[in-house]
Parts: C-alpha cells; structure tokens; sequence
C-alpha cells in the first residue's frame, strides 16, 4: 500500500514537472490573464510588469484602450502565482493576477480593467467587472 502510494505521488510529482514539455500541450488547460488600460488619458502612460518565480514578462507600455496579456500553464499542485506591479505617474499598485489552488477552481480567463481609481476584476463566469485594487 505505502509502496504504491509512494509512485503516485512520483508520478504527480513528474507529471506537475513535465506538462509543459508534452509536446507544447497544456495538462490542466491554459489560465488566460488580460490586462486592459481604460485610463482616461496616456499621460501620464501606464507602466506595468508582470512575473512569477520563474517568468518574468517584462516592462510594457499598455496605451489607453490597449491591452497585455498572456497565457501560462498552471501547475497541477497549483503553485502558480504571477503578480503584477502597476505605474501610472506617481500612482502604483501591486496586486496577484493568478494565485492558483491546489484544486483547481481557478477561473481560465482573468480580465482586469485599469481605470483612474483603481484596478477592476472580472473572470469568465462573471459578467461585470468588480473594484479589486486602489492606487497607492
């Protein structure tokens, strides 16, 4: 019994480290995350980067009514944390855009809305978007 409960866990282990070598396919599905500016103007413009442990996205200029976005493979044991720091002249924020679960819940897509107050949310199961994050 602790003999085959011990390959499972092997096989999980190797399976979580292995899905995005199989052949460029996704095991647990692809988590889409977007990232809007709804600001009012480009000035001044929107600054942001995004990154996990070990893929870090960049610095990008997002221009009003623009958008960045990306699509990441989640871990099976759901250790996937991508966050994101926002800069928007003298204002910032800093929030997780995808912490995911051990069981995964973990909506596919993630749409976030960057506006003059703050930071919208909304996933594919719900329609409107929702206050998440102020500026500091």
């Amino acid at each position: 019994m602790a003999n085959t409960m011990m390959k499972t866990i092997i096989f999980l282990l190797l399976l979580d480290i292995s899905q995005t070598f199989v052949s460029g396919k996704c095991i647990t599905g692809y988590i889409h995350v977007n990232i809007t500016n709804n600001l009012h103007s480009n000035n001044p413009p929107l600054k942001l980067r995004c990154k996990a442990k070990d893929d870090d996205l960049g610095y990008q200029t997002v221009l009003v009514n623009q958008q960045f976005s990306w699509r990441f493979c989640e871990s099976f044991f759901g250790k996937t944390l991508y966050f994101c720091h926002l800069y928007w002249g003298q204002k910032q924020s800093v929030f997780d855009a995808f912490r995911g679960k051990f069981i995964h819940t973990s909506p596919s897509k993630n749409y976030f809305s960057v506006r003059d107050n703050g930071i919208y949310y909304r996933n594919d199961m719900e329609a409107i978007f929702v206050y998440k994050y102020g500026w500091k």
